[in-house]
């Protein structure tokens, strides 16, 4: 729902509406759409940059064990690949 609200109110993917029409939309008052897109925000804000989206599409980094070169240089491997959990 949270998404849904802030998809609608910032026109994403679809035309702007205000937080009436988002709430007769979905039979809410608009100060309870407004509490549901706060904390929608409150929780992408707390979500660091560098934090990786869970669920499907997520891209997962995982380190595999370090190895070490003929030259005996010590390497770390990271790799990245998508999930598709929901």
């Amino acid at each position: 729902m949270k998404r849904l609200v802030i998809r609608a109110h910032y026109g994403l993917g679809q035309d702007a509406q205000t937080l009436s029409e988002i709430g007769a939309g979905l039979g809410l008052t608009a100060e309870r759409a407004r509490q549901i897109e706060a904390g929608g925000e409150q929780k992408l804000r707390a979500r660091s940059p560098n934090q990786p989206r869970s669920g499907a599409g997520a891209i997962e980094n995982r380190s595999l064990p370090a190895y070490q070169d003929q030259a005996g240089t010590q390497h770390d491997v990271r790799i990245g690949f998508k999930t598709n959990e929901l």
